[in-house]
């Protein structure tokens, strides 16, 4: 395995024989530190993913040095393997940082198991930082040329208007990453969002100007790997991560432009997985915390992953489709909103109908 292991143990014979037991368990590359003096200096050299942490030891103890590793940037995950086994020692170890808590004696069995959860925990961040930095000069290349034509929409001609919302779908469009199936997704999400916003009491203008926004719901996934994207398989726990982070990703690129139909997408970008019992993402909001515009694009987007296919999966027919809507009220979606959506159902099939993507 390629993690590396620091152990921090003033007493040399017990430092020997967990460098074995680690060694036994299949990690190389291991590295041992008796003065724990030279800990923080050990760290910045060897970058180690995990740490073996004793807690008493003369001169620095283990509590000292888990205050200096908040220094020290990209820290190593710390296991604390000790013999003090007080509720207060464990408290105070977790508290300032530590992971994990192992009391002496221990199993050889469970120490490789708790090493193997924080060094996949350790990995899996790893992977999401690296991604993420990939991310950031993919947004830059690809909204470069569009963002500036973005920041103008809400123009008082109505030519540039017009000229405007397509410059907005069309940067949507890029953003899906999708074939011509799904192109319609973006006109079919932001006609039922405008629809129930009308039924839930926005006027006109207000319903028009959700509509527009709620076309860059999904601007974020410019920013995530395509194959991650059209993925037909199960997504890994890293692969979802990436993936809902699009939610951000929408949201940095929309926010803070001080105009009212991007202020209004940046805030659908970011929250329209988030779930009306709190079990969304990216923020785990509940119920009015979410706000409104979040709401209807959740219950939007959601009928529509429902009723067309998708790379992963066929469509659900249209009983079944309204039934899981139906049965998602006060988990998944506001509840009045919920029943505003299907009273208006003749409306939203129309929509459907009149932008069914190509067979």
């Amino acid at each position: 395995m390629k993690s590396t292991i620091l152990i921090v143990e003033d007493i040399a014979d017990n430092a020997v024989l967990l460098a074995e037991a680690l060694r036994n368990g299949g990690y190389n590359d291991i590295h041992v530190v008796t003065d724990p003096t030279k800990v923080i200096d050990s760290c910045l050299e060897l970058r180690p993913d995990l740490m073996l942490l004793d807690l008493r030891m003369p001169k620095v103890d283990g509590f000292e040095i888990l205050t200096r590793l908040r220094e020290v940037e990209d820290p190593p995950l710390v296991l604390v393997l000790t013999a003090d086994v007080s509720v207060e020692a464990r408290n105070k170890a977790l508290g300032m940082g530590a992971k994990d808590f192992l009391s002496k004696p221990y199993g050889q069995e469970e120490l490789m198991l708790r090493a193997a959860n924080l060094l996949e925990t350790r990995a899996l961040h790893a992977g999401l930082r690296a991604a993420n930095r990939d991310l950031e000069t993919t947004i830059k290349e690809r909204t470069r040329d569009l963002w500036s034509a973005v920041q103008e929409v809400g123009a008082t001609s109505a030519e540039l208007r017009r000229s405007r919302e397509q410059t907005v779908i069309r940067l949507a469009l890029a953003a899906e990453l999708k074939d011509d199936e799904t192109s319609n997704h973006v006109t079919r999400v932001s006609r039922y969002c405008e629809t129930l916003a009308a039924a839930a009491g926005y006027d006109k203008e207000s319903a028009g100007l959700l509509r527009l926004a709620s076309v860059m719901h999904d601007v974020g996934k410019i920013g995530v790997p395509g194959k991650i994207v059209l993925a037909r398989g199960k997504l890994t726990a890293e692969e979802r991560l990436i993936m809902q982070s699009h939610t951000v990703i929408g949201h940095r690129i929309l926010d803070g432009s001080q105009t009212p139909l991007l202020d209004l997408a940046a805030s659908i970008a970011l929250t329209h997985h988030e779930r009306y019992d709190g079990s969304g993402y990216p923020n785990g909001l509940a119920g009015v915390a979410i706000p409104l515009e979040g709401r209807i694009s959740a219950i939007a987007d959601v009928f529509d992953a429902l009723t067309t296919d998708r790379v992963y999966r066929r469509r659900f027919d249209l009983a079944t489709a309204l039934r899981m809507m139906s049965d998602g009220r006060s988990r998944d979606f506001d509840p009045g909103l919920v029943d505003l959506f299907l009273g208006s159902m003749d409306q939203i099939l129309a929509i459907k109908e009149m932008h069914e993507d190509a067979a």
